[in-house]
């Protein structure tokens, strides 16, 4: 490996390294998003031996892996709306537009219209009373509205939604189903904390929880984000020494590469 080999390592060791930093920023500023998952940073060698018809190649590249099954601790509320899935799963939510996503964002609060949105602005979706209550899809759901009965609003672990109504008849309108998918580390982050399915990650399953090895959901409680910021912090200095590690051998490369190129014959 030469002088310039030196040099293009170092870069990339920087842009890797700065890269680290970016994601631990990120997971510091979400420690208090509900249902976050931790974004991780692996460095895979780019290191190849050279030959006499190819120059060496050098340097390290980084992928941003994002800790989607990690069970974050679940913690009380006094919101029988707000919920979280214990073990596997994601709720089903969608935007403005309808479009389908997966969450573990569980803190539900009905809007003016009274339907269940969370923080992030998504729509809860469900089944409703009769019909299929399992699929292959992320359509076919509607919005779960619980009008004026947010506060007496009960939702049981296998996700049956009900309700006293004034006449004190109980009404069962929804059971909210949780979905899987075959990879979910495939599964493609948008902003808002949610999930895009992907040819990768495979079909989604969409169930009753507990069943086909999906988790619960318990009501009055939210899912907190599985970031240490203790953790973040070790690493964020680990990086932070990487990269003036790096720094300093493209220094010292390009001062030898100068040299060189300076040199004269007397």
């Amino acid at each position: 490996m030469g002088l310039y080999d030196a040099m293009v390592s170092s870069v990339s060791g920087m842009s890797g390294q700065a890269n680290a930093l970016s994601n631990i920023g990120q997971n510091v500023a979400n420690v208090g998003a509900v249902g976050y998952k931790r974004v991780g940073t692996s460095f895979e060698s780019m290191v190849s031996q050279p030959n006499w018809s190819k120059p060496a190649a050098g340097g390290v590249t980084m992928s941003t892996t994002t800790a989607i099954a990690q069970q974050g601790a679940l913690q009380t509320t006094a919101s029988p709306t707000d919920l979280a899935v214990n073990g596997d799963g994601f709720f089903v939510v969608s935007d403005a537009a309808g479009n389908g996503y997966l969450t573990r964002s569980g803190s539900f609060v009905p809007d003016a219209q009274g339907n269940l949105v969370n923080s992030n602005g998504y729509y809860l979706m469900a089944h409703g009373a009769t019909g299929p209550q399992s699929g292959n899809t992320l359509t076919g759901l509607q919005k779960v509205n619980v009008g004026s009965a947010a506060g007496a609003v009960t939702i049981a672990n296998n996700g049956t939604l009900s309700y006293q109504q004034s006449n004190g008849a109980v009404a069962t309108p929804y059971h909210i189903p949780l979905a899987t998918v075959a990879s979910p580390q495939n599964l493609v982050a948008s902003s808002g904390n949610v999930f895009s399915l992907d040819a990768a990650s495979g079909a989604p399953t969409v169930a009753a929880p507990g069943s086909g090895g999906l988790g619960t959901i318990n009501a009055g409680e939210l899912e907190q984000s599985t970031v240490d910021v203790a953790t973040e912090l070790s690493n964020m200095i680990v990086a932070q020494y990487n990269f003036q590690a790096n720094s300093q051998a493209m220094k010292t490369s390009a001062d030898a590469l100068k040299t060189l190129v300076n040199l004269r014959i007397s």
